[in-house]
């Protein structure tokens, strides 16, 4: 596998992309999703459009447990006062995995026959330029690939795709409030990696699941069955009364472009998340629909937080769970 893009070191003031390409120790954008032991464990953040969302997980007799967590309302407090409140809490922020989303954040599988690596590179950046939107080149984009287990014979990968002003955006909005992330990861793959090891894992590995982390202004959607089987993973912004068209059209290009042939169950988890969206996706679908708590599988200190907050936090949880297995 090509060595992965990296940012560290480089001035936001004077944000050099060429350095962005030659820096190889430092942050890491997706880094190895599959493969996400550590040696010390991460603190997810979850920076959403109204609220930033920070834990630390521990473990208690082999179960999960929020050890911190720290939720503040990000359009009624500057960066600089969180930077202080993160200190105040004892937050750390040197181990951080910080999500990132957009409708521009393409994450797509890929599958070739077999090929020598020089060839694979190649056709990954070919696979790359189809993927594009929205008139980007290639050279705004910063991309990653990992392989997925192969099936018969072919070799199959997962492709991610970024503008780079996305990103230097994030991270300058970080870097303001004292965060510089050790590890930048699409919250799609922060979601999946969420449900399968507080659920996914001790249920029907056949099942196929769709994942929705529903936000005040952006959703990310998952639909995966088995952990490196992903069908479709996109982000989509639309008015909470258009949203139920949004998941419409995305199963039907799922349905036509990427293999899903019936869905199982489907979770609502997130903010905006709520029993009506719920109803109208079942109906849509005539698939079961769960509004997804992950509290229910994470234990929790007594008064530290509100059980009904548990659904802010999938996305965080999910990116401090890159050191599990």
């Amino acid at each position: 596998m090509k060595p992965l893009q990296t940012i560290a070191g480089t001035k936001f003031s004077k944000f050099d992309f060429n350095q962005f390409d030659k820096v190889r120790d430092g942050l890491a954008l997706i880094k190895n999703w599959l493969e996400r032991w550590t040696h010390v464990p991460l603190t997810g953040l979850d920076w959403g459009s109204s609220y930033l969302k920070v834990v630390q997980l521990g473990w208690v007799d082999g179960q999960i447990v929020l050890h911190k967590v720290f939720i503040r309302n990000i359009e009624k407090e500057s960066a600089v006062l969180i930077k202080q409140e993160l200190a105040q809490n004892q937050i750390a922020v040197d181990q951080v995995a910080a999500g990132l989303s957009s409708p521009e954040v393409i994450a797509r599988i890929f599958q070739f026959p077999p090929m020598p690596r020089k060839e694979l590179h190649h056709a990954i950046q070919l696979e790359a330029e189809q993927v594009v939107l929205n008139g980007h080149s290639l050279r705004e984009m910063t991309l990653d690939w990992h392989p997925l287990a192969n099936s018969n014979g072919t070799t199959r990968g997962l492709l991610t795709v970024a503008p780079r002003e996305i990103l230097a955006a994030r991270l300058k909005k970080l870097k303001e409030a004292g965060i510089t992330p050790r590890i930048m990861d699409v919250e799609g793959l922060a979601l999946w990696n969420a449900y399968w090891n507080l659920i996914g894992k001790n249920q029907n590995s056949n099942q196929t699941v769709l994942l929705a982390n529903v936000g005040a202004r952006t959703t990310n959607l998952v639909i995966g069955k088995g952990r490196d089987e992903l069908l479709m993973m996109r982000d989509f912004q639309s008015p909470r009364a258009e949203s139920i068209e949004e998941f419409g059209d995305s199963i039907s290009y799922a349905r036509s472009k990427a293999g899903l042939r019936q869905l199982d169950r489907i979770y609502l988890t997130g903010g905006a998340s709520n029993p009506q969206l719920g109803e109208q996706l079942s109906t849509l679908t005539d698939t079961p629909v769960s509004l997804w708590n992950p509290l229910d599988q994470v234990g929790c200190c007594p008064g530290s937080i509100e059980n009904s907050a548990g659904p802010l936090l999938t996305v965080a949880i999910g990116l401090a769970l890159r050191h599990a297995g």
